[in-house]
């Protein structure tokens, strides 16, 4: 790739308009699988919170627990260390008062809640997700490419 060139959006396998996260599929290496989570849920009660960095996929977790959690009434909040301090501790006590079944994510670890998945970004997330964007789709980004723009963004797969 021409670095003085950058790709066009439909060239660029993580250009947003194929990646953004309505289209994006949970990578089972960035944390647990699907049906490990749903197991646990029952052990903390049903509220928790999903943990980790930047582009790491709590969003994708969190919307595919969503889709598979519907009939069990759960709340998700997404950003939940956005809301201010006094916030998060009165809806975290009125989540265990009125025994409301909730999943947060997060970057930081939330007082009230335990963490029941920890979501990191590696390279073995990246290249899952590079075959998985450049099938059937010609592009003069390479996996080279993908692996130097990850490292240059300190593991953030979001800006890849």
């Amino acid at each position: 790739m021409n670095p003085r060139m950058p790709p066009s959006r439909h060239s660029n396998p993580f250009s947003t308009c194929w990646t953004g996260t309505q289209s994006a599929e949970y990578v089972v290496s960035a944390g647990p699988s699907i049906d490990r989570l749903l197991a646990r849920l029952e052990q903390v009660d049903w509220r928790w919170q999903i943990l980790g960095p930047h582009g790491a996929g709590k969003s994708i977790l969190l919307r595919e627990l969503r889709n598979r959690c519907r009939r069990q009434r759960v709340r998700c909040v997404e950003g939940f260390e956005r809301l201010p301090e006094w916030r998060r501790r009165m809806l975290v006590a009125k989540w265990w008062i009125t025994r409301q079944r909730v999943v947060v994510t997060t970057h930081e670890r939330q007082p009230g809640l335990p963490i029941v998945a920890r979501v990191r970004p590696s390279e073995r997330v990246l290249e899952s997700l590079f075959r998985h964007h450049t099938v059937g789709r010609v592009t003069p980004v390479s996996l080279g490419d993908a692996r130097a723009a990850y490292r240059s963004k300190s593991g953030d797969l979001r800006a890849v």
